[in-house]
């Protein structure tokens, strides 16, 4: 279990409510309904009213099938309640039904009122139940689109306040919830209209479904929800490689708040001062300078009122920029790698394909796989567009360093930039034996394997009609590995393709650095 620095703070001020019999008056932000639940036969209920007594500006929030009028308002109202007819599709009379009212204030520092609805149905008719259970059994259910389950927890990382893209969170996990209806069949759009926001208890109900690895909360729709007691702005914070201070704005409704940073951060990350600010709490930070690579933190904020012991939680998440680190890496190993802006990778591959030679569109490929290349500069930090002034051809190697990015779901290198490649020269071992020895220069040889004296390593004579030379280990391809010749089941009289320097050993001539390229 991870360990956290935790500091808590009590309120040192509180609502103050003066009332008297008939009308009560409200201090601050308040809202307040003057009925807790209401009753409606199945069909043909009459209306009902309901007194709301408010600060300011309220919106009201129901189930589809519960009508209100007006559903939102400014100071002391009445608000009429209708509900439509509780029947099945074959129209008789449904299972008992019941939903909630939410009359809320206050914009995003909400503050809340309900009032619980039951309408009366077939008392033979047992409604439909729905299983309430926590995310990490959410998780372990089976895949259904039938099967409902009721989830309830915290609204974190809203990805679309549109159509209600977030994580709900409780005690056990977190899963993504894919869309929220404003009710069972309905539609989107609903969570705006909602109110709903990052810190809120939200309860839904869902089918457990996924996409691709990604477990998935879907066809979920809203039952209810508790505005959050905390709010925090900024909800991310960039901090340059220097460090530095910076400030959270903090507003809270419950009791007390409570600061948590993760015990990751604690090392670079601490709390300065707290003050007030009218309704805010200003709680201030310092970060140290960053001399490695980029790092993370996560700041949560916490207030619990302890009337009824209901907490929110909302989390500011912490980047602060390091190092550009380049690593070297296979095309494999650049594919599995998660995106990174501050991270490159240093890639050599053979050109096996030129799909634009203008921006350097090109497919690389070594032993490990393949990837696009979208654009190449000259050099670090050079020109775009003239990939063709480099002279890169198919069946060249190629080192450039580019970011892992991707394009619908698919890998590819992203501002990538060249370093340096190499035509392989096509030779006869002749030729090859004529040639001066050296690193830099790299020749293709095709013959025959003669004489294997090593089946880890590869080492063995390739012969055509001009000649023979020892080649001194193979790797099994492009960035592959050694000791494992074995693998590429190579034998005696194969006919075969390789690539290698000219090099020597005690004078004698001999392959070095050699990699298999294909079996003929």
């Amino acid at each position: 279990m991870k360990n956290y620095i935790k500091y808590l703070f009590i309120a040192i001020a509180a609502f103050a409510f003066v009332s008297c019999e008939d009308d009560p008056e409200l201090l601050g932000y308040r809202v307040e309904a003057n009925v807790s639940s209401m009753n409606f036969t199945a069909v043909d209920a009459s209306a009902q009213t309901v007194s709301v007594l408010a600060t300011g500006q309220w919106i009201a929030v129901a189930p589809e099938w519960i009508k209100l009028t007006p559903n939102y308002g400014t100071g002391n109202q009445t608000v009429t309640v209708e509900v439509a007819d509780n029947l099945d599709t074959d129209g008789s009379v449904a299972a008992e039904r019941s939903g909630v009212i939410t009359f809320t204030i206050g914009d995003e520092f909400a503050e809340y009122s309900e009032v619980n609805v039951i309408q009366e149905g077939d008392p033979d008719k047992k409604p439909a139940e729905v299983e309430a259970i926590s995310v990490a059994d959410f998780i372990a259910a089976p895949e259904s689109g039938s099967v409902y389950y009721e989830l309830t927890g915290a609204i974190a990382n809203i990805a679309n306040s549109y159509y209600g893209n977030f994580d709900i969170v409780d005690e056990t996990g977190s899963v993504y919830v894919y869309g929220l209806y404003e009710a069972q069949g309905g539609s989107y759009g609903a969570f705006e209209d909602l109110g709903l926001s990052e810190g809120d208890i939200i309860t839904i109900r869902a089918t457990r479904g996924s996409y691709g690895d990604l477990i998935e909360a879907m066809n979920a729709y809203y039952v209810s929800h508790i505005p959050s007691l905390v709010s925090i702005k900024p909800t991310t914070v960039s901090l340059p490689i220097e460090g530095g201070d910076f400030e959270l704005a903090l507003v809270y409704k419950g009791d007390n708040f409570e600061v948590t940073i993760n015990d990751e951060a604690k090392s670079w990350l601490s709390m300065g001062t707290i003050r007030p600010d009218g309704d805010t709490t200003r709680v201030s930070f310092s970060a140290l300078a960053n001399d490695a690579e980029p790092r993370q933190a996560q700041i949560s904020f916490t207030s619990t009122r302890l009337s009824d012991g209901t907490t929110s939680t909302v989390t500011v998440a912490v980047d602060q920029d390091g190092a550009i680190v380049t690593l070297d890496a296979t095309i494999a190993e650049f594919i599995a790698a998660d995106e990174n802006p501050n991270i490159s990778y240093r890639l050599q591959g053979m050109v096996k394909e030129i799909q634009n030679n203008t921006w350097g569109n090109i497919v690389i490929e070594d032993v490990s796989g393949e990837v696009l290349v979208y654009g190449l500069l000259t050099e670090e930090g050079g020109e775009s567009q003239q990939f063709a002034s480099l002279g890169i051809k198919v069946g060249d190697v190629v080192t450039l360093v580019g970011k892992r990015t991707s394009y619908k779901g698919t890998p590819q290198v992203g501002d990538a930039y060249y370093e340096s490649h190499y035509s392989p020269v096509e030779a006869t071992v002749t030729e090859f034996l004529a040639a001066d020895e050296s690193s830099n220069v790299w020749y293709k040889l095709t013959g025959t394997v003669k004489n294997i004296t090593n089946t880890e390593y590869g080492n063995f004579d390739i012969e055509d009609a001009t000649g023979s030379v020892y080649v001194y280990g193979l790797l099994t391809g492009l960035n592959g590995e050694s000791k494992q010749f074995a693998s590429l089941g190579i034998v005696e009289n194969d006919n075969i393709t390789l690539i290698g320097n000219r090099a020597a050993y005690k004078g004698d001539p001999q392959v070095g650095n050699a990699y298999f390229v294909s079996k003929n």
